[in-house]
C-alpha cells in the first residue's frame, strides 16, 4: 500500500479537523481534496521544497505523497549553500515554493531530465542528513519504511482527536515530519505550526493561546522553555511532550518535571536512516532514567557492539546497531556510504550507547565527538552534565581538539552569566576528574546552534 492510500484513509476518519498556521487553516477533507487535486498535474520524479512557511511545506509534502512522487524537503532556515547543495546533489528540476506567499511548482532547471538513474518506486521521501559544507546524503525512506514506523509509535504515544499539537520545528527534520506532522495525522490531531523566529517567550504565549496538548522538542527547547513557564499567560497545559534530537541531562529533567508538573514526557531516540524513531522511554520510568533513551520500539531490534561487531553485554559501551523495518532503502546514488551503514546486516548508527539488563538503550556521544585522553574515552556528554549541575550555568559544550603534543586536548564552552572564568575553573577542578579537566574554558554568551537548535560542539559537527 502506498503512503497516501494509508494515511489519507486515516485522515477520512476525521473529516472536521483541521491544520494550519495562524488563521490559515485547512480542513482534513479539504487538505485531501487540495492534495489529490495538485497531484493530477504532470508533475517529475522527485520535487523538491523549499517554503519559508511550514504550514506550506505541509501542503507540499502531502502533494507529493498523493501523486506518489518523492519528495526531497530542504530547509531555509540551514542557508542558501545548504539548499544548493541539496539542489545539485539529489539533481532536482522543480522545486514546490511560497515565494509569492502561494504555494507554487517552479521549475529551476529546463535543462536537467527527469530520468532516474536510481529506482525510486515506493520512495516516498529523501531527507538529507548532513551538507551544510560537504555532500549531503540523501536518505531514501521508503513507503513501507514510514507505515512500519508511524505504526509503532501510534502504539505507545496516545495522540487523539481531542489533542491540539503545535509544531515548532522545521519539517526538514525526520523527528519532526514522522513523529509530530504524519503521527498527529493519522490520529485526527489538530494541527498547528509556529511560524515566528524562536523566542521562548513567545513560543509559551503561544502554547498557551493554541490550548496545545502536546509539544515535541530537544532537551534545549524545553530547557528555555521551563525558564518561562508560569509567567504571563501561565503554564501550558501540555498533555504529553516527546524530547528527542539531544542527550538529556538530569538536571534538564529535573526542571521539566517540576515547569510541567502535569505532563507526561516520553524520551525517544532515533535517526532519520532509521526512519526515524527507534527507541522510547515511558513516562513513569522519565524520573528514574531520564538519560535512557528507553527501550526498543515494535519490530526493532537493538544491540551495542565493539569495533568487530561482536555483541556487548549489558552495561558496557560500545555502538548501537539496529534492524527495522523502517530503515532506509540507502543514500541517494552513494552505494559505498550505503554499505558502509548497513554492515553485518545491521544499521550502525555510529552513536556510543549502553544498554542495561532491562533492555533501556543509553546514548552516551556520537563516535566522532568521544575524546580519547592518555587512551581513556572520554564523553563530552559527561562533562557537560556536570558543568551544567553548577549553579549558576545555563550551558556547556566541550569538544576534542587534536595537539601535536599530546593528542587531544579538551576545549569547553561555558554559559554562566555573572560567573567570572576563576571561580568556574575552580568548579571544574572540584568536580571533574583530572583526565576531564578541561585544557581550554571559554565563557560564552550562547552557543553556536544549526537550523534544529542543536548545540555545535566543533567544526560543524552537532552533538
Amino acid at each position: 500500500m502506498t503512503m497516501w492510500k494509508w494515511i489519507s484513509r486515516q485522515m477520512r476518519q476525521y473529516p472536521d479537523q483541521t491544520v494550519g498556521e495562524g488563521a490559515d487553516s485547512l480542513t482534513y477533507a479539504e487538505l485531501i481534496w487540495e492534495s489529490e487535486a495538485r497531484a493530477k498535474s504532470p508533475l517529475p520524479s522527485k520535487i523538491g521544497i523549499c517554503c519559508r512557511s511550514e504550514w506550506n511545506t505541509a501542503r507540499a509534502m502531502l502533494c507529493c505523497l498523493a501523486a506518489e512522487k518523492t519528495a526531497v524537503p530542504l530547509s531555509a532556515r540551514y542557508g542558501e549553500l545548504h539548499c544548493r547543495h541539496i539542489v545539485e546533489t539529489m539533481e532536482l528540476s522543480h522545486l514546490f515554493t511560497d515565494e509569492g506567499g502561494e504555494l507554487q511548482l517552479r521549475c529551476i532547471d529546463e535543462d536537467r531530465p527527469d530520468s532516474e538513474p536510481e529506482n525510486l518506486t515506493s520512495v516516498a521521501v529523501i531527507l538529507c542528513t548532513s551538507g551544510t559544507t560537504g555532500l549531503p546524503k540523501g536518505a531514501m525512506l521508503t513507503d513501507e519504511g514510514l507505515i512500519a514506523n508511524l505504526t509503532a509509535i501510534g502504539e505507545y504515544f496516545p495522540l487523539n482527536g481531542n489533542d491540539r499539537i503545535l509544531i515548532a520545528r522545521p519539517l526538514y527534520h525526520c523527528a519532526v515530519l514522522v513523529g509530530e506532522f504524519l503521527i498527529s495525522l493519522i490520529k485526527g490531531v489538530r494541527i498547528r505550526f509556529y511560524g515566528g523566529t524562536f523566542n521562548p517567550s513567545a513560543l509559551v504565549n503561544r502554547l498557551n493561546e493554541e490550548q496545545a496538548s502536546v509539544f515535541c522538542g530537544t532537551p534545549t527547547l524545553f530547557h528555555h522553555l521551563s525558564h518561562f513557564a508560569g509567567r504571563g499567560g501561565g503554564v501550558p497545559s501540555l498533555r504529553m511532550a516527546a524530547i528527542s534530537g539531544e542527550c538529556l541531562t538530569p538536571a534538564v529533567a529535573d526542571k521539566l518535571q517540576s515547569a510541567f508538573p502535569q505532563t507526561d514526557f516520553y524520551h525517544v531516540y532515533g535517526l532519520t536512516e532509521a526512519g526515524p524513531r527507534a527507541c522510547w522511554l515511558p513516562p513513569d520510568e522519565f524520573h528514574a532514567h531520564s538519560q535512557s533513551a528507553g527501550y526498543p520500539l515494535t519490530g526493532v531490534c537493538a544491540q551495542v557492539v565493539d569495533e568487530q561487531g561482536k555483541s556487548l553485554p549489558p552495561g558496557t559501551d560500545g555502538e548501537l546497531v539496529l534492524r527495522t523495518p523502517a530503515a532506509m532503502r540507502g543514500y541517494y546514488r552513494q552505494p559505498d556510504a550505503t554499505a558502509h551503514v548497513f554492515r553485518g546486516g545491521w544499521l550502525h548508527t555510529g552513536d556510543v550507547a549502553r544498554m542495561d539488563e532491562a533492555g533501556r538503550v543509553t546514548i552516551l556521544s556520537r563516535l566522532d565527538d568521544m575524546i580519547i585522553r592518555g587512551g581513556i574515552n572520554i564523553y563530552p556528554q559527561e562533562i557537560e552534565d556536570i558543568l551544567c549541575a553548577i549553579e549558576g550555568v545555563r550551558e556547556a559544550a566541550a569538544c576534542g581538539e587534536r595537539d601535536e603534543l599530546v593528542g587531544q586536548k579538551i576545549r569547553v564552552r561555558v554559559v554562566a552569566p555573572g560567573m567570572s572564568a576563576a571561580a568556574l575553573s575552580r568548579a571544574c577542578r572540584d568536580r571533574l576528574p583530572p583526565h576531564q579537566w578541561p585544557d581550554i574554558l571559554e565563557l560564552t554568551d550562547s552557543l553556536p546552534r544549526n537550523g534544529s537548535g542543536k548545540v555545535i560542539r566543533k567544526g560543524g559537527k552537532t552533538g
